[in-house]
Formats: C-alpha cells, structure tokens, sequence
C-alpha cells in the first residue's frame, strides 16, 4: 500500500476541472504542482486568489525547498509545496459555493467529491484502505500501486487543461532539479510526470 497525495493531486483539481478552466496557464499548472518555493511560485500560487482570501490558506509554514543567493528563514504558507494547489482548491470551492471553512477535512465536500471521481476510475465499490493527513494538510488515501497506475492511465485518456497546462509549464509543477520537471521537458507534451512521497513518481504518455 502506498499514501499518494502529492501525486493525485490532478485528480484532487479535476474535481474542479470547469470551476478553474478560467485560470490562466501558469495558474493552472501550479494548481497540481509540489513545487519548490521559489519566487515564480510563490507568485503563481498568489495570483489564483485575492489578498483579502490569503488568511483562508490552511498549507503548514515552510521554507523554499532549494535557495539561491539569500536564504530566506522565516517560514510562510506560500513557500510550502502545496501552496498552489491549496488555492486552486479555494478557487474552486468558491465558485461551487461551497463553504470553503473545513476545506481539508475529510468530511468536506472537497474530499467526498475526490473520493466518487475515485470511484468512477476504480468501481463504485473500492474503498481507501485508510484515510489520513498528508503532510500538506489534506487528506490522503492508502491505496494500491495499481490503483495509482490505472488512475494515471486515465490522465491519458481524458486528456483535459490539466495536461496541457502541465506540459505548458514544466517547471511550475515541480522545479531545478526535479524529476517529474526533467521528464515533462524531455517528453514534449507527450508525458506527464508527478513525484510523490517516498520515491514515487506518477507517468501518463500520450495515446497515438
């Protein structure tokens, strides 16, 4: 069994995949990146809410995962991984009208949305092995190396703005120095990678 959450985060968003089809390009990729922290990121991530809704940002403090030149040592939000994705999610409750307080609970309407379009992929009577937090604050599924695989498959499959934006902006989903960053580059739009937890990484390729 494996915990994923970094790498299903395109499918946490395509929970929201009409609410946010009207984020710009850079905004989109970010909304599934575990990115770095860098200052492209951060305002990326930023970008995809108004500063009055920053204080609703519930990602744990942390530091840009590779610095440059200065270092920075106060820890914020924004410089977490998941900021974008955090947003996006925001975003999306938003234009639902969902209320965005409790949005990472497992008892949101966030999470029973991510787990019926977990159903649609795996059959309606899978069930998560075990829920947990995911050190970005939501919640997090035990499942197969299977399930992750046949999941991924359906990127491909039901390709949407979530490749395009991914494929777009390689380097707003992960970062320097990153795999799933290095293989998007090298794949042409035909790959899409994500780098998970405990040396996972999740690959879709395009269907000809």
């Amino acid at each position: 069994l494996c915990y994923g959450r970094s790498m299903m985060k395109p499918f946490y968003i395509k929970v929201f995949e009409k609410e946010l089809a009207e984020l710009n390009w850079k905004q989109k990729a970010i909304s599934v990146a575990s990115h770095n922290g860098s200052a492209e990121h951060v305002a990326a991530a930023q970008s995809i809410l108004s500063p009055g809704e920053w204080g609703l940002m519930l990602t744990p403090l942390d530091l840009p995962l590779v610095q440059f030149g200065r270092q920075v040592r106060r820890p914020r939000r924004w410089y977490n991984n998941s900021s974008g994705h955090h947003a996006a999610i925001l975003k999306g409750c938003r234009q639902k009208g969902w209320n965005r307080a409790g949005y990472t609970l497992p008892s949101h309407a966030v999470f029973k949305a991510y787990m019926q379009l977990m159903k649609k992929y795996l059959g309606e009577n899978w069930e998560p092995k075990r829920v947990a937090r995911d050190g970005d604050g939501l919640p997090t599924v035990a499942m197969t190396v299977n399930d992750l695989a046949h999941c991924y498959a359906q990127l491909a499959v039901e390709k949407n703005w979530i490749w395009e934006a991914m494929v777009k902006y390689p380097d707003l989903v992960g970062g320097y120095n990153r795999l799933d960053t290095t293989i998007m580059k090298s794949g042409k739009g035909r790959v899409i990678a994500k780098e998970g937890a405990d040396g996972l990484l999740g690959m879709a390729i395009e269907h000809k």
